[in-house]
């Protein structure tokens, strides 16, 4: 119970976080991808019929965007908040290969 805790708690810690700027364009496409998506279902539950086709499209485009929005959302800029493991190098720590300056001559 406690990590399912963790997780959500780093989690919300995630989405209020500085976004970077590539994703919060994602974030501002599955937005409106969402909000279009919804507008085409308010027209057809107003009375006006849609062919079943869009009507169907529309409910895609609000899960892609509500998907998208999420997933793009909780990338963070934070690097306290960055997943732990072997996909993400800090450059700052990482050691550079030894390098030999000696010369060795043909006898």
């Amino acid at each position: 119970m406690a990590s399912t805790q963790s997780f959500l708690s780093q989690f919300l810690q995630r989405l209020v976080s500085e976004t970077p700027i590539f994703f919060r364009k994602i974030v501002y496409f599955g937005i409106s991808l969402g909000a279009i998506g919804l507008a085409l279902k308010g027209v057809d539950l107003g009375g006006i019929k849609l062919p079943f086709n869009l009507d169907t499209i529309s409910g895609y485009m609000i899960a892609i965007g509500t998907v998208c929005t999420i997933i793009a959302k909780s990338a963070t800029t934070d690097p306290n908040l960055q997943a732990k493991g072997g996909s993400n190098v800090d450059v700052n720590q990482a050691k550079d290969p030894p390098v030999s300056t000696s010369v060795s001559k043909a006898p």
